[in-house]
């Protein structure tokens, strides 16, 4: 049967000729029963339907069989009746049967229908490059049995189609199941870090709804490389600072640690740090480099250099970068060293009595200070600033 009917059922006497036949009508309610599957997105939710149409008058009752979910019925005013099986956090694809049973006739036969939940992975590949620099962005699909649609949206919800500097892929499905869509942004408006979504529309099932996932885009700036003549005033050689990316900080190996300095998210350069590198370590390294070995004697032009990259260097570190009083007897110790084995030469000997004075009046503050200067002891004893060299 293909659609209700009313039968008439006549009943006529075989043993008395003359009885009066009679007459029952016998109702034939033939109803349509329809399933609504759906493929989504793996760990969104989900809504499956039933739906049973031209049912008798006293309705149908409808019942889900597959797996727990939320179930609300709606029986419409032409005699349509409406069940859906929503369901959370759905992982992997499954069967659902809908079952209708007739609250009419209690010896009517149920029917049964069977209703897919598909179910695909999306995975976003966000990407960050410089500023400027071409770049693509993709959303791969995965687990799919026949091809998506998918669109791009900006960050502003619009749907980028034909726009400057944007180029949108679909992608097809490739025999693995996968289907990677693309975006692909110009250097000219890669100019500042964006999400844009992935918005991903099953074809398999008209009724699917469709799935947005976020695609970030981080735009990062980089400080040129910059050299900095500082270090030449205490002859170590000037300090190159490689182009680095913002937010990251530059590093170059000194004596007994690092010189840091920082590149600013902005692409500039931040103030250089010598808190980890004694300076005068260094310095006093190149002045001992530079006197030669044991017995050679130093030139005054070699003098008036040591001392002059000593005068900078206090001017400096008075200023910007106080160290340790420790670290400047131990440089300081190495460099009276040098001065006894290469006394020859009025020049040294001179600079070698400064150097052992120098020494003597550190070992005096350091004493009173309890192994570092005090900030009182910088403020009162203007011989902190000797100290400094």
């Amino acid at each position: 049967p293909t659609k209700s009917e009313i039968f008439t059922c006549q009943v006529s006497s075989l043993s008395y000729s003359d009885s009066p036949s009679s007459q029952t009508l016998v109702n034939l309610f033939v109803y349509e029963l329809t399933g609504t599957g759906v493929e989504v997105k793996q760990g969104s939710t989900a809504a499956i339907t039933c739906t049973a149409s031209n049912v008798s008058p006293n309705g149908v009752t409808l019942e889900w069989r597959g797996g727990p979910g939320e179930v609300s019925e709606t029986t419409h005013p032409d005699g349509t009746h409406t069940s859906v099986l929503s369901l959370k956090d759905v992982s992997s694809d499954s069967v659902y049967t809908c079952t209708v049973r007739s609250k009419t006739f209690s010896t009517s036969k149920s029917a049964e229908r069977v209703v897919s939940l598909k179910t695909y992975v999306v995975k976003p590949r966000h990407q960050e490059t410089k500023i400027g620099t071409t770049v693509t962005l993709s959303c791969e699909i995965s687990d799919l049995e026949k091809e998506v649609d998918v669109q791009w949206v900006d960050k502003s919800s619009q749907i980028i189609v034909d726009k400057e500097g944007y180029k949108v892929s679909q992608g097809t499905l490739g025999s693995a199941g996968t289907q990677i869509s693309t975006l692909e942004i110009e250097g000219s408006v890669a100019t500042e870090d964006s999400t844009f979504k992935c918005r991903v529309r099953s074809t398999q099932f008209e009724k699917s709804p469709s799935f947005d996932t976020e695609v970030k885009l981080d735009i990062y700036r980089t400080c040129a490389k910059e050299t900095d003549e500082t270090s030449n005033k205490f002859g170590r050689g000037p300090w190159v600072f490689n182009s680095t990316k913002g937010g990251e900080t530059a590093t170059i190996a000194c004596e007994d640690g690092l010189v840091k300095r920082p590149c600013q998210e902005a692409g500039t350069w931040g103030d250089i740090d010598y808190d980890n590198c004694s300076l005068v370590a260094d310095a006093v390294n190149h002045a001992i480099d530079s006197m030669g070995s044991q017995g050679q004697n130093i030139s005054d032009a070699e003098v008036a250099a040591v001392v002059n990259n000593f005068r900078e260097m206090e001017e400096f570190l008075k200023n910007d970068n106080p160290q340790e009083s420790g670290k400047v007897i131990d440089s300081l110790s190495k460099l009276k060293g040098k001065f006894q084995q290469v006394k020859g030469s009025n020049a040294s000997d001179d600079l070698g009595k400064a150097v052992l004075g120098s020494v003597s009046t550190i070992q005096s503050v350091v004493r009173k200070s309890g192994g570092k200067l005090k900030e009182e002891d910088k403020r009162k004893d203007h011989s902190y600033y000797r100290i400094s060299c």
